[in-house]
């Protein structure tokens, strides 16, 4: 009788953690509007990830930049000019898959200077961005991960910051 007890408790908790955890992740809740407004921001796939700035119009480039894309359309740049703090930019992008364009607001409302007509090169891991405004502005970036260094010497953006894009 009592391993019947057992037996019955251990599947009645099993049924409960199921749905709990059934619950939780239900993301069709009709009940929860909250999201009705938020506009799905379009990103090319290949741009999700991060890509460290190597060149800029054929040459080397004296500051070091950082940009990290994930697929929601948020982006950050990390980019250090002088000394060894990064300042951090934030804000949203999206791209034109047929016309291959990215574009960005910074998280204040200013957009970037210019649209970028984009090429992602899977096998050598490059992302060259090239100004629609001013075509022979050309920057190449490599795939890459924000090194740890980035991250933990940051300071958020102010209005005399030069914003890298």
């Amino acid at each position: 009788m009592i391993q019947r007890v057992k037996k019955y408790l251990l599947h009645l908790v099993c049924i409960m953690i199921l749905a709990v955890g059934t619950v939780g992740c239900d993301k069709s809740d009709s009940s929860d509007n909250s999201n009705e407004n938020i506009e799905t921001i379009n990103i090319d796939v290949r741009l999700a990830g991060c890509w460290h700035l190597v060149s800029f119009c054929d040459a080397s480039v004296d500051v070091d930049i950082y940009i990290n894309f994930d697929k929601s359309g948020q982006f950050k740049i990390y980019q250090r000019t002088e000394g060894p703090a990064y300042t951090v930019f934030g804000g949203t992008c999206a791209t034109d898959e047929v016309n291959f364009v990215l574009s960005g607001v910074y998280d204040d409302g200013t957009e970037w200077n210019t649209d970028y007509k984009y090429t992602v090169d899977t096998e050598a891991q490059e992302l060259i961005l090239e100004s629609v405004a001013t075509p022979d502005e050309v920057s190449v970036y490599k795939s890459s991960s924000v090194p740890v260094s980035a991250t933990l010497s940051t300071r958020s953006a102010s209005a005399d910051d030069v914003k890298p894009l």
